[in-house]
């Protein structure tokens, strides 16, 4: 890992969430997964080490063999302090970083982040999809995102996404929904305790 001074590092994080890691500690049940740029992963880990002394409990780079830009992404699990609202606030709060959000039921799985990155998405992967155009009213990594539905998921990414349910909505700011039930999906967007998704629009399906 580089530790090179770098006074004006840009650290990019595409997604910081509290999570619940069962298989590394049954004593410590809260963990901050980070997921970024495999190129960039260490100057991540080591900015995250530089704001506050954290364990790094895995550093394991996860690819995929699908060619689906958005899965290009290295994980970092971080055993959380008191201190880790604020400090991955303070890391994410650029808006040209990437967010994903899982919801693992029946296959499925949602995407949201930059149109940009959602377009190449779209036209590389070979999955029936359905998309969805959302708005951020309240958050700190997007005023504004799409999310992709994704009616088929690679085996392998089950691990991540069973990790990932363990989402601390209220800290940061995330919402796994359950998009299968319009109905529910409308309540819990209009008048959840902790609205950070708001307004859909139905978008073409592609």
């Amino acid at each position: 890992m580089k530790t090179t001074e770098r006074p004006e590092l840009r650290v990019k994080i595409l997604r910081a969430a509290a999570v619940s890691h069962e298989d590394i500690s049954k004593e410590m049940d809260s963990y901050c997964a980070i997921l970024g740029d495999p190129e960039s992963i260490d100057d991540i880990v080591y900015e995250v080490m530089r704001l506050s002394n954290f364990e790094i409990i895995d550093n394991s780079i996860v690819k995929t063999r699908h060619g689906i830009v958005v899965w290009r992404y290295g994980v970092v699990l971080i055993k959380s302090t008191p201190e880790i609202t604020s400090l991955i606030k303070r890391i994410v709060s650029d808006t040209n970083l990437m967010s994903v959000v899982f919801k693992a039921k029946d296959g499925n799985f949602l995407i949201a982040g930059p149109d940009i990155v959602l377009k190449k998405i779209l036209s590389s992967a070979r999955v029936k999809m359905k998309v969805k155009v959302t708005k951020r009213t309240r958050g700190i990594a997007f005023v504004e995102t799409s999310t992709v539905v994704f009616d088929a998921m690679p085996g392998f990414l089950k691990d991540i996404i069973n990790t990932l349910l363990g989402i601390e909505e209220e800290v940061f700011s995330i919402l796994v929904l359950d998009v299968e039930d319009p109905e529910k999906f409308k309540k819990i967007i209009d008048k959840g305790p902790n609205v950070y998704w708001r307004r859909i629009e139905e978008d073409k399906e592609t």
